[in-house]
């Protein structure tokens, strides 16, 4: 009786062992990028393998160094490459460093239309995409929106892992990726819808009734003021400034210029 239930219970441990295994080959454990707060990286299950892998991150097919606050939608390819691995995985999110915004940038994070990834959500909404199922091409693509204000310098995490392919996690390398990228407010401005909300005299600006709220932000993104349904706001002081308007649900961007009096 004793030998059965010892057969027994290696038989569940093996079986436990390779649906763990089968699961992250078709999408990984939510949390292992390596990104603060996390749980690990790929490392945690995977390792044993020669080397570390190539990761790259691209979008629109360059690498970033960017991002523009309110932009739009924009692709994101994640590469991964290594000499002798036959198949591929990875887990990507991004974080601001600005205290209270840390998961707004990956909240923008999006698999809609695109195949062989998944969208994961972690710890605090925190949002993660990672593949599914494994690839043997090391090569995924999916959206990311950017936030719609200023968050500071944002970084992305990615962790990989190139697997030899045994059916284990060992003879496996794994690597990771940090991509920090700074907000690029004149290339916000340079987007400006031109309908008319708004008449400007001196340092006095004043909006339709059915402007809903505005946000008014320095050059460098420091935002200086909000107000609700304002009839009229002064503007700080002269220099260049633009504004968030908020009317019936739509955003849109636009410059101000006050050159004193």
């Amino acid at each position: 009786m004793r030998m059965r239930i010892a057969v027994f219970w290696l038989a569940v441990g093996v079986w436990a062992l390779v649906a763990f295994r089968e699961a992250n080959s078709n999408q990984p454990p939510v949390g292992y990028t390596g990104a603060p707060g996390d749980n690990g990286t790929c490392r945690s299950c995977h390792g044993g393998g020669t080397g570390a892998p190539t990761i790259s991150l691209t979008m629109n097919g360059q690498t970033p160094t960017t991002y523009i606050p309110g932009g739009p939608s924009v692709p994101v390819q994640v590469t991964v490459s290594h000499p002798s691995a036959s198949m591929y995985g990875f887990q990507v999110t991004v974080l601001s460093s600005q205290a209270g915004q840390e998961n707004t940038p990956n909240q923008g994070l999006s698999t809609t239309g695109a195949t062989g990834v998944v969208l994961q959500t972690g710890t605090g909404g925190r949002k993660y995409v990672g593949h599914n199922p494994a690839s043997a091409t090391g090569s995924w693509t999916f959206n990311w929106t950017p936030p719609a204000t200023n968050v500071g310098p944002i970084t992305w995490y990615i962790a990989a892992n190139a697997a030899n392919g045994n059916s284990t996690t060992s003879g496996d390398a794994t690597g990771t990726l940090t991509v920090t990228l700074q907000p690029d407010v004149s290339a916000a401005l340079s987007d400006i819808k031109r309908e008319k909300l708004f008449t400007q005299v001196g340092g006095m600006v004043s909006f339709l009734a059915e402007v809903e709220e505005v946000v008014l932000y320095t050059l460098d993104g420091r935002r200086v003021g909000r107000w609700e349904r304002p009839a009229a706001l002064g503007l700080p002081g002269p220099g260049l400034y633009f504004l968030r308007l908020r009317r019936g649900g739509e955003e849109t961007i636009h410059r101000l210029v006050w050159l004193g009096e």
